[in-house]
């Protein structure tokens, strides 16, 4: 279970009660949308992406921005939907570029709590105001996390 995955690291940095779960914002089931995890009644920011075998999840700071991962496989028979993921002056050269892009916008979504709401077409990389990094990945995939900037 994902849930549980996400509360052994939350556990980690908690210094009370912890509860996780998962809220679709779209129908309020917790059978899936949104990770969510508290510790006592501070909110800690979470995230996962599942690709084939392998999960990637993220923790942030008790009480800090959002955070939102991506691990995508890099399939040269892929067919992606680059009119539908580019926007304007944006360019892939690749499949790897084509993944590491489709990765890196979904991530930044997922910042921005809306996930696969908003059009990857409207998402420019270079506008993003917070953190991209770019973590090592299993051979054949690309990962990569998002995190908000701190307001202060």
């Amino acid at each position: 279970m994902l849930a549980a995955q996400v509360a052994e690291q939350v556990v980690a940095v908690a210094s009370g009660p912890v509860a996780v779960g998962r809220l679709c914002g779209r129908c309020a089931s917790s059978e899936h949308g949104r990770p969510w995890a508290r510790i006592g009644s501070l909110e800690v920011p979470v995230s996962l992406s599942r690709s084939g075998d392998h999960l990637l999840t993220a923790v942030g700071e008790p009480g800090g921005g959002r955070v939102g991962v991506d691990l995508e496989q890099v399939d040269p028979a892929r067919a992606w939907p680059l009119a539908e993921m580019l926007a304007p002056g944006e360019e892939v050269v690749d499949h790897v570029g084509a993944a590491r892009l489709w990765a890196t916008k979904e991530a930044i979504l997922k910042v921005e709590g809306i996930g696969l709401d908003r059009a990857m077409s409207q998402v420019r990389v270079a506008d993003f105001d917070g953190v991209l990094t770019y973590p090592p990945a299993p051979a054949g995939y690309v990962a990569v996390t998002a995190s908000a900037r701190q307001r202060g």
